[in-house]
């Protein structure tokens, strides 16, 4: 940065400054933590330069004379929000689309309504949208007899008009372009690529704020899927949570939203369930019944609460989700003799009866493979995390200190028993004990050794976590909302 160009300035720079953030935070919901000033400096700097201010003073001057609205501040998103993205970004994703999400909904909808809406919200410069309507295409090969939407905005104009535009340079394919691809894109040089016109006519781009804009609403409802990926972590925690819930409301029944694993800890939502589906976590729009009994044929698998992301305040809810009523469904008993089938088998068994929400049936299964050996912590974990899922608490409980007393190593097991038990404030005390544990444990391991079943989260993130629930806990705070 010119130091000249700050001179004007003087002493009222960081007071200046600090009105611009609290501007930027509150019409934009980013967050701006100090290790971000510095990027507030240089986009002040640079757009006031392309604006022909001569001084910081007279930009100042300017700019705070005007009301503050989301179009006076679109000089400086611009160089805020630049995203990293690129054509099919995260194989895994786009590989479940089009192998299950995609085909299911077809499927439902090939004698009814013929209608598929998709969302890419925060979609940057384009490349998620257009990878989307590629996959469809793809997917379902009479698809211009549907009525297909894909939807796409962003906060970042000028990241806008590029999408728009649809051309695109090699970076844009670093994680290689689809194959075949003559159909889907035009070489217009050595290192470009277009957009080919009927992907391009499939997407419709619009500017949003996610932290202020009007959804659900014309346009923004009845959604089958919402990608939003690597954009709520850069809101306040509220906001991001707020946005969470807007976006719940624009799904469908049954509709998905997805996003980014750092992200996955800020969903707090009752009608919102996180399942896993393969390497993926991602959320559906449920009732209770759906809660309880997956759909078929997509291998879903619930998952355990885990560890919230906390507001400063409030405090995490390090709370597993319930089931009021826990609903019993009526399921075939399987015929399960543990004496003569392998325990593996049985177990096996179980992981495939979960995977398609048939979750009595697991228990049973699991319940045999116990029976060989009482002495294996992962089939008792597993035991539990059944149980949980079918609302039966008081038995997941005691499967879960069972397999600690079979294996008191086992950190996510401490982080589920002290879930569990943080949902009563009497128990809390017990609960933290369980934290406790685990930051022991954490502490023998390498800070960026990825944690299974936790979709990528490492050490250090699930160590961070715990800490601040704790300290919100001792201060008192626990539980208080934004």
């Amino acid at each position: 940065m010119s130091d000249a160009w700050w001179s004007s300035l003087g002493d009222e720079r960081e007071r200046l400054l600090a009105r611009l953030r609290a501007l930027l935070g509150e019409h934009t919901g980013l967050k701006f933590p100090p290790e971000r000033w510095n990027n507030i400096e240089r986009a002040v700097e640079l757009v006031g330069r392309q604006q022909d201010f001569e001084r910081a003073r007279d930009w100042f001057d300017w700019f705070l004379s005007s009301p503050p609205t989301l179009a006076h501040l679109e000089p400086l998103i611009t160089h805020l929000t630049i995203g990293e993205t690129y054509f099919f970004r995260d194989k895994p994703l786009f590989k479940a689309l089009r192998e299950r999400l995609l085909p299911a909904l077809v499927a439902q909808r090939r004698d009814g309504s013929r209608c598929l809406r998709l969302w890419s919200a925060g979609c940057s410069t384009g490349e998620e949208p257009y990878s989307i309507a590629i996959t469809l295409q793809r997917a379902l090969p009479d698809w211009r007899t549907w009525h297909i939407s894909v939807l796409a905005t962003d906060i970042n104009p000028q990241s806008l008009a590029k999408a728009t535009a649809g051309r695109y340079d090699n970076w844009s394919f670093r994680g290689g372009l689809p194959q075949p691809h003559e159909t889907e894109f035009e070489r217009i040089g050595a290192k470009s690529f277009a957009v080919a016109p009927h992907v391009r006519e499939m997407v419709r781009f619009a500017q949003l704020n996610l932290a202020e804009g009007m959804y659900p609403g014309a346009g923004f409802e009845a959604l089958d899927i919402i990608l939003c990926r690597n954009v709520l972590m850069y809101l306040d925690p509220s906001r991001a949570r707020a946005a969470i819930q807007k976006l719940a409301n624009a799904l469908v029944d049954g509709g998905w939203l997805v996003l980014a694993a750092v992200e996955s800890s800020l969903v707090d939502i009752p009608g919102l369930q996180a399942v896993r589906l393969e390497d993926l976590i991602l959320y559906q729009k449920r009732n209770v019944l759906a809660a309880i009994v997956p759909p078929p044929k997509l291998n879903l698998v619930p998952l355990p609460a885990m560890p919230a992301i906390p507001a400063v305040p409030p405090a995490p809810q390090f709370v597993a989700p319930r089931v009021a009523e826990p609903v019993v469904v009526p399921q075939p008993a399987p015929v399960v003799e543990a004496a003569h089938v392998d325990a593996e088998v049985l177990i096996e068994k179980a992981r495939r009866s979960a995977d398609h929400g048939r979750l009595a049936e697991a228990a049973e299964y699991c319940a045999a493979a116990i029976a060989t050996d009482k002495l294996n912590p992962e089939w008792t974990d597993l035991h539990a995390s059944i149980l949980l899922e079918q609302g039966a608490t008081e038995a997941a409980e005691k499967a879960l200190k069972r397999t600690l007393y079979l294996d008191q190593n086992r950190v996510l097991t401490h982080v589920k028993l002290a879930n569990l038990l943080w949902s009563e404030a009497r128990r809390r005390t017990e609960g933290r004990r369980h934290f406790r544990n685990a930051l022991e444990l954490l502490d023998e391991r390498d800070e960026q050794e990825p944690l299974s079943d936790t979709d990528g989260m490492t050490v250090a993130q699930l160590r961070t976590l715990i800490q601040t629930a704790i300290a919100h806990d001792v201060a008192g705070t626990y539980g208080t909302s934004a």
